[in-house]
């Protein structure tokens, strides 16, 4: 879909907004250690492309695919690295242009890698990989859940699940 020469262009995810018109993101990974969230389009079923946008100016990457509420509004998990905390993209125009919204880290709990999904009475569920480093300097890997009640704009508290990450012990 998109190479940029020089970059690793990394953690592709696809939305499908209909049947020709897809939503792509991925972030760029310079050999500077910096990464952009990055999104393009295709209004032809992937003939043509758009050129890639950068969501914000974050050095931040993604791991899940955009997600289309039920409101029309999109949002994009992707989280801030090095220095890691949870995100989120929202957009109400297709993508065209995003706010963001901050998932806050806790003690004990540093937001990194994470999906969002939707439940049927509108509260957004997101399940979040904690990223702190134990006193042996593994990194801890649970999961934690925290919702929002309105579209993505905020993010409850973090509570702990007891779901590990399989990179982790």
């Amino acid at each position: 879909i998109y190479d940029e020469p020089g970059i690793d262009d990394r953690n592709i995810a696809i939305l499908p907004l209909s049947d020709d018109d897809w939503l792509v993101c991925f972030n760029t990974y310079t050999s500077d250690q910096i990464s952009r969230t990055m999104t393009l389009k295709t209004a032809d079923g992937g003939q043509t492309w758009s050129k890639p946008r950068a969501v914000c100016d974050l050095d931040a990457r993604t791991r899940s695919a955009p997600v289309k509420l039920s409101t029309g509004r999109l949002i994009l998990p992707f989280y801030r690295a090095p220095g890691d905390q949870s995100l989120a993209a929202l957009s109400d125009d297709g993508g065209e242009s995003w706010e963001i919204a901050e998932i806050a880290n806790a003690p004990g709990f540093i937001g990194d890698e994470w999906d969002v999904c939707e439940l049927p009475d509108g509260r957004l569920v997101g399940i979040i990989r904690n990223n702190v480093r134990g006193s042996d300097g593994k990194y801890d890997g649970t999961f934690y859940k925290t919702e929002s009640r309105d579209g993505g704009r905020t993010w409850s508290q973090v509570k702990k699940t007891n779901l590990f990450s399989a990179r982790n012990t």
